[in-house]
Formats: C-alpha cells, sequence, structure tokens
C-alpha cells in the first residue's frame, strides 16, 4: 500500500513538473511576442513591416495555446477564469456573424492588405487575452514583461532616432509619410506613435517602483529615449495617448506603493525628461518641424485634423447605413468610397481611407453597434472589475495605465496588428494575479476533444500565416525583378505569389498587370486575352474593390484602341461600376473621359472629365483629355486653357506641350 501511494505521489510530482515547465514555456512565447512582434520586418517582401509582424504574432500566440492545451490535457485543466471573457466573447461571436454578413468575406477573415484585422486576428487577441490570463498569475512575472516591453521599445526608439538623424541601414520601398516623420520599425508614424505611448507609460510606471537609484537611473534613461523617439513621430493622438497613460502610470503605482514622496519625485523627473527630449529633437531635427507640430495641439482640426474629421463622417455615414452587423471586419476601405466626401477625395484623390482614424467609429462601421457595445464593455468592466477588488497591484498598475494610453491614442489613431494585440495583452496581464481558479479534471472528454480542436487550429493558424508570408515575399522580389528588366523572372514570382495566396486579389492584379505590360510591349493578343482573364479573376475575388474595375476598365480600354472597337462598350461597363463604387474617384473618371473620346462622345468625355478635374483639378493627363474634347465640340479657347493648365501641372508632359504649341500656332 505504501509503495502504491509513493508510486502516485511520483506520478503526480513528474505530472506537476511537466506542468510547470510547459508553463513556462508558454509564457515565454508571449515574452517572446512582446520582444518580437516590434521588431519583426521584411525588407525582402513587398509588404515590408505588417506582414512579418502577422506571422510573428500568428504564430507565437499559436504556439503559446498549444503549449497551453498540453499543458491542461497532462496534469488537467486550470482555468484562470476573469469576467472580462464574457463581453470579449461577445465580441468574438458579433465579429463572427459580422464576417458572415461582410460585403467581403475573404476579406473580412485574413483582412485588408497590410492592416491585417480580419476576424483571424480578432481571433489571436482574444486568445492572448485568455492566454495572459492564465500564464502572468504572478507579480514577478508581471514585471518581467514589463521590462522587456520596455527594453524593446528603447530598441526600436534608438532606430526610429538613427532614421531622424539621417542614419538608416534598411532599405525601405516608397515612404507613404514625409521623411521629416520617424517610423522605426513600424513602417509608420502613427503606428509607431501609439507603440511608444503605451511603451512610455508602461517606462515611467518602472521608474516609480524602482528599488534604488541604480534602477531609477536605467528606466530614466529608457524613458528618455522612448518619449524622444515619440516626440519624432509628430503624432499628436500618441502625445496625448502618452500623457494620459503616464499621469495614470503615477497615480497607481504611486498608490500602490503609499508613496507620495516618490510620485512627486517621479512628476519632476518627468518634466526633467521632457526638457531634455524636446532640447535633443531641436539640436538634430529641423526646428520648426517639433515645434509647429506641438503648437498645432491648441487647433487639432488644422492640417491631418481635417482630414480626419471628412473619414469621420464617412465613418458615421457607414455605421448608420449598416449599424447592426457593420461592413465586415476590416473591410473599411471597401466600405468607404460608397460613403467618401468630396472634401475628402480632393484631400487624398488617389489613396482611399482604409481605418477610420477613430477606434471606436472604426468599430462601428465595420463591426457593427453591437460589437462595439461589447468591445467598449470590455474595457469597462476590466477596470471596474480591478478597481472594485482593489486588485491594482503595482505590477498591474503598469499595464491597467497601458490600457488607457492605448485607448486614448487610438481615438486619433489607425488600429494595425502591430500594436492592436497590445491592450488585450495589458489587460490579461493586469487581471491574472486576481483572477479566479477554476479546476476540472484532466479526464474531461469534452475538455480533452476541445483542446485537440484548439491545437488543429494553432497549427493551421501558423501554417496559413507561413503561405501567405511566403506569397508576399515571392511578390516582393517578383516586382522587383520587374524594376531591374528582368520580366520573366517577375512574372514567374508573381505567379507564385497569386498560387501560395489564392484569396488576394492584389496579387493577381499585380500580375495581370505584368501580362497587359507584355501584350502591349510586342501588341500579343494571345497575351492581352490572358491579362483580361487574370484580371477577371481579381474582380471575382473582391467584387466590392473599385482598383479591380479601374484595371478592368483601362485593359478593356486598351483593347478597343489596339484590336477591336467592340471592346470601348465593356470598357464603359467596367469604368461605370468603379465610378458608381466610388463616386468621386479621378482615375474612373478621367478613363471613362478617354474612352467616351474613343468612341466619338465628346460631350459625354467632357461631363465625366470635369468630374474628374472638380476632385483633383491638377490630374495634367485629364487635363489633356479635356483639351482633346474641347477641340472635338470646337472649343478651341477652352482647349488652349486646358493644354495650358496641363502643362503647367507637369512641366515635363511631353503630349501636353505638344498639344499646347499646336493649337497656339492654330490660333
Amino acid at each position: 500500500m505504501a509503495e502504491a501511494v509513493e508510486s502516485q505521489h511520483q506520478a503526480d510530482s513528474a505530472t506537476y513538473d511537466v506542468g510547470r515547465i510547459l508553463d513556462r514555456i508558454g509564457a515565454g512565447f508571449i515574452y517572446l511576442a512582446v520582444v518580437l512582434i516590434p521588431l519583426a520586418v521584411a525588407p525582402f517582401a513587398q509588404d515590408q513591416v505588417m506582414g512579418a509582424k502577422l506571422i510573428t504574432m500568428r504564430i507565437l500566440v499559436s504556439l503559446a495555446a498549444f503549449t497551453w492545451c498540453l499543458k491542461g490535457m497532462a496534469e488537467g485543466f486550470r482555468v484562470r477564469w476573469s469576467v472580462v471573457f464574457w463581453p470579449a466573447l461577445c465580441f468574438l461571436v458579433l465579429s463572427l456573424i459580422s464576417t458572415a454578413f461582410s460585403i467581403s468575406p475573404l476579406t473580412s477573415i485574413f483582412g485588408t492588405y497590410q492592416r491585417y484585422e480580419g476576424f483571424l486576428s480578432l481571433l489571436t487577441y482574444t486568445t492572448l487575452l485568455f492566454l495572459s490570463v492564465q500564464y502572468f498569475d504572478e507579480e514577478q512575472k508581471v514585471f518581467g514583461l514589463a521590462k522587456v516591453m520596455v527594453v524593446t521599445a528603447v530598441a526600436v526608439s534608438i532606430y526610429g532616432l538613427l532614421q531622424f538623424a539621417g542614419y538608416d541601414p534598411i532599405a525601405w520601398g516608397a515612404a507613404s509619410f514625409e521623411k521629416s516623420r520617424t517610423i522605426a520599425t513600424l513602417g509608420n508614424p502613427i503606428v509607431l506613435g501609439g507603440y511608444l505611448a503605451v511603451s512610455l507609460t508602461v517606462s515611467v510606471g518602472l521608474l516609480i517602483t524602482a528599488r534604488n537609484a541604480r534602477w531609477v537611473a536605467v528606466w530614466a534613461a529608457a524613458s528618455t529615449v522612448i518619449a524622444a523617439s515619440l516626440l519624432v513621430t509628430l503624432s499628436r493622438g500618441a502625445w496625448l495617448g502618452a500623457l494620459a497613460g503616464v499621469a495614470l502610470a503615477i497615480i497607481l503605482t504611486a498608490r500602490a506603493h503609499k508613496n507620495r514622496r516618490r510620485c512627486v519625485m517621479t512628476g519632476v523627473a518627468i518634466v526633467a525628461i521632457l526638457i531634455l527630449i524636446t532640447s535633443f529633437t531641436l539640436v538634430i531635427g529641423d526646428k520648426t518641424i517639433v515645434g509647429s507640430r506641438l503648437l498645432s495641439l491648441a487647433n487639432p482640426l488644422t492640417g491631418s485634423g481635417e482630414s480626419r474629421v471628412e473619414i469621420w463622417k464617412s465613418a458615421l455615414s457607414m455605421t448608420k447605413e449598416r449599424p447592426v452587423f457593420g461592413y465586415g471586419p476590416d473591410t473599411f476601405k471597401l466600405a468607404f468610397p460608397l460613403h467618401e466626401t468630396l472634401a475628402s477625395a480632393r484631400l487624398f484623390p488617389q489613396t482611399l481611407a482604409d481605418n477610420a482614424h477613430n477606434i471606436i467609429l472604426q468599430t462601428a462601421a465595420t463591426l457593427g453597434i453591437p460589437a462595439l457595445i461589447a468591445f467598449l464593455a470590455i474595457f469597462l468592466i476590466f477596470y471596474v472589475e480591478l478597481f472594485r477588488k482593489r486588485a491594482v497591484t503595482a505590477g498591474a498598475a503598469l499595464f491597467v495605465a497601458a490600457v488607457a494610453a492605448y485607448f486614448v491614442q487610438g481615438l486619433l489613431s489607425v488600429t494595425a496588428v502591430a500594436t492592436s494585440f497590445l491592450p488585450w495583452l495589458a489587460m490579461g496581464v493586469a487581471l491574472s494575479p486576481g483572477a479566479k481558479e477554476i479546476t476540472a479534471t484532466s479526464r474531461s472528454t469534452i475538455l480533452k476533444y476541445a483542446a485537440m480542436f484548439a491545437g488543429i487550429l494553432s497549427v493551421a493558424s501558423i501554417a496559413q500565416s507561413a503561405f501567405f508570408f511566403a506569397a508576399d515575399v515571392e511578390s516582393g522580389q517578383g516586382i522587383m525583378a520587374i524594376g531591374h528588366g528582368d520580366l520573366q523572372n517577375g512574372f514567374a514570382k508573381l505567379t507564385t505569389a497569386a498560387s501560395l495566396n489564392p484569396f488576394s486579389d492584389l496579387y493577381v492584379r499585380q500580375l495581370a498587370g505584368v501580362m497587359q505590360g507584355a501584350a502591349r510591349a510586342d501588341e500579343n493578343r494571345e497575351r492581352y486575352n490572358e491579362s483580361l482573364t487574370t484580371i477577371k479573376r481579381a474582380v471575382k475575388l473582391a467584387p466590392d474593390d473599385v482598383d479591380n474595375y479601374i484595371a478592368l476598365g483601362d485593359f478593356y480600354a486598351y483593347g478597343g484602341v489596339t484590336y477591336d472597337s467592340k471592346y470601348y462598350d465593356r470598357a464603359i461597363e467596367a469604368l461605370d461600376k468603379a465610378v458608381e463604387l466610388r463616386k468621386y474617384s479621378p482615375s474612373g473618371h478621367r478613363i471613362l473621359g478617354l474612352v467616351y473620346l474613343k468612341t466619338g462622345e465628346a460631350r459625354k468625355a467632357l461631363s465625366e472629365l470635369n468630374k474628374a478635374l472638380e476632385v483633383d483639378p491638377r490630374d495634367a493627363r485629364a487635363l489633356l483629355y479635356e483639351g482633346q474634347a474641347y477641340e472635338k465640340v470646337g472649343d478651341k479657347r477652352g482647349a488652349l486653357e486646358a493644354y495650358r493648365t496641363s502643362f503647367k501641372a507637369r512641366p515635363d508632359f511631353i503630349e501636353a506641350k505638344k498639344a499646347l504649341d499646336r493649337l497656339e500656332k492654330e490660333i
């Protein structure tokens, strides 16, 4: 009997050791996520930033989930439960329903290219919330994660400051933002600002809770570097988020330590840090850049604030149109053209907003009002639960404040996979020490099957992310090869990209563009037909994407010019759909105007070209076509003025110059 008891004791001890090891491994994956997601970049891919972060997040969260399932099957399922899980589960279910009713289910599942906030990412965020509660049940682990986060943010910040000073070892693609703003490894100054606002909040919290002068110096230096990089993002929303987060961090950590003197000393230290970083940025950069941006806080609706207001108007219109389930996760870019204002189109005629620049409006427009209520309930119940139980320990205080920093900056910022995981992680870490533990037997068949299913999902998520990332690498290499004149290799790589990710209309559209270019080079009718077939595939994949219809219309227009005039009717049909999807599409109206010119309908051409120029009055090619249309209707004075404006808008535009010289001689 004694031997049996001892044998059982040894078995239980071995099981405990295995469970403890798996627990450390699972937590380690989350530590790695905090380090690698901000740092991950892929200069060799087409999407140099967000794609790398997406696959990093998916792999590490999936491995953490898989490890937790193994642990449960080995020693029995002990679930640390929080009341926040209820609204989170409700949010996830509503997001799934929104995906089912989406205007583009494929987009809603995988997310928009370079944004990736589809249902799979929402599932990853909520999984991270659950896992964080399971793994970070000790104050020591909480502080360990905070330190890892800050050290990583320092590395990102140093790189950002080097960029700002003009030293950047990475060859980035075409810049989407002015060079005066740093992007570091986040690829976007606004996204970088959001990340640094959260990190600065945690860093200041560590500064307050430091136990000796050495660590005070370390965290003060870290806060200085992070704040300096945050300043040169020129992201006003992130600045406000950092102020809110830091203020709350000071209050909560000081209260947890019951040391008001330290609170006052920290406030003085932060003022000194702000003076240092302001002086530093003024020395290494243009003195007018940061200063003017700081002054603009007094009038936030100027500059980029003006475009935000117009985007918010569109987001409200979208919410009003589909209030229950929205347009679908991450479909903002697809639905936006239907609700775009003329003022917004004039500000950015050649681009479409892919985010509402407001976390509340983004959620309402894409997921619907019920999902928004569930989303806000997550944050509300999070704070109520912690303060009701007085469970805000010194470690939890860091992440409670971090959640506030993220949410405040999110009211003026964009959501992206690079930073959207942060509040879910922070909430889970803050809730974990006070969470209630529920024990279930390891022999439960339902739980075992559930764990196996979760494990299969984890493996599938990793595989899917790997294929999609490989597709983007192939696409990036293909575009690079084409740029270097290696058309055959570029075509092969784009073909591979489209096969690795058969759900992406972007890769198919790019492939069609290469086919079209080859067909135009030697007027090969067979290649032209292949390009038409390929661009039609893109349309089928994303039937609500205006860019696909513009490309299809352009392909048909070329066919009408080169092969058969019957293609003009199909071009008009495709372009009518394009301007139906986006009323203020300058390129759609411009190409449609050209087609009407080719079919001899000059007055219809003028009507379309005037619509294009109403949005973008400096579109040199539209002005050239307008001049040609005026000539067709006998208005040479109007034509002359159009040619002059075209040449003035683009002095290197030879066609406009020739037309202008010719008409000036005639008149």
